[in-house]
């Protein structure tokens, strides 16, 4: 009984909020009826961009960066004590880990373009 009244006032608690965040996943957020219902109440009273999405894989991507670039400097500190690096390979070392950095990130604002782009043209009968 108290769920079901708490469903009731959804609506009525998403039009006196001005934003929304949704902790997102691809898999499942535009498919369980709950977070269906969540985004399609929030919709019809709020444009698309009042809609904060926080990717669940965006964590994993922000400690995956921070992993490799632990992983860089212990690696480039075992290197430089072992053998002398010329200058030229620690830069093309440290060019490598930007290089990998970026294609994560662009990895990452792609799938964040696709969750927007998805919640543009939310529809609930696409559900």
């Amino acid at each position: 009984e108290i769920q079901r009244r708490g469903i009731e006032k959804l609506p009525a608690f998403l039009r006196h909020s001005k934003y929304m965040l949704a902790l997102f996943t691809e898999s499942c957020y535009l498919t369980k009826m709950w977070t269906v219902y969540e985004v399609a109440a929030f919709l019809a009273s709020r444009p698309c961009e009042n809609m904060i999405v926080c990717e669940l894989n965006s964590v994993q991507i922000y400690h995956g960066c921070l992993f490799s670039a632990w992983f860089s400097s212990v690696l480039l500190m075992v290197v430089r004590t072992t053998v002398n690096v010329p200058d030229s390979v620690e830069s093309a070392l440290w060019c490598l880990f930007a290089l990998i950095l970026l294609v994560i990130c662009r990895r990452w604002a792609i799938s964040r373009s696709t969750i927007y782009n998805r919640l543009r043209q939310f529809d609930v009968r696409d559900c």
